[in-house]
């Protein structure tokens, strides 16, 4: 079965998903999935103030990396990424939460501190 079938099967039903986007209109086609959230975080009707991107690939906009938590499909979500998100949309960040997220990030973008 596909994902999106899995995931219905063996977790939930889904209430919404991403469109999907074809990599010809994609800026960057390294980061798909990026174009593909940033879309519906755009359509109006959704009018989000806060979210967080849990996913076991890291093809997330620039803008995004601030919200996104790495998943791993052989683990699921693990209770240790759950604290995390639920921190990241409370915004009760501690500066050491906050060091290790930036090294985080950076970790993921190649960047040198």
């Amino acid at each position: 079965p596909t994902g999106v079938a899995e995931v219905k099967d063996k977790v939930c039903e889904l209430l919404n998903m991403t469109p999907t986007i074809d990599l010809d209109d994609c800026l960057d086609p390294n980061k798909q999935r990026g174009y593909e959230i940033q879309a519906w975080l755009q359509t109006p009707i959704h009018n989000v103030q806060r979210y967080a991107i849990l996913d076991d690939n890291n093809d997330m906009l620039n803008e995004q990396q601030e919200h996104f938590f790495r998943t791993y499909w052989e683990k699921g979500l693990t209770q240790e990424i759950a604290d995390k998100v639920i921190a990241h949309l409370n915004n009760v960040w501690s500066a050491n939460a906050i060091a290790t997220k930036k090294k985080q990030l950076q970790m993921e973008l190649n960047v040198d501190a």
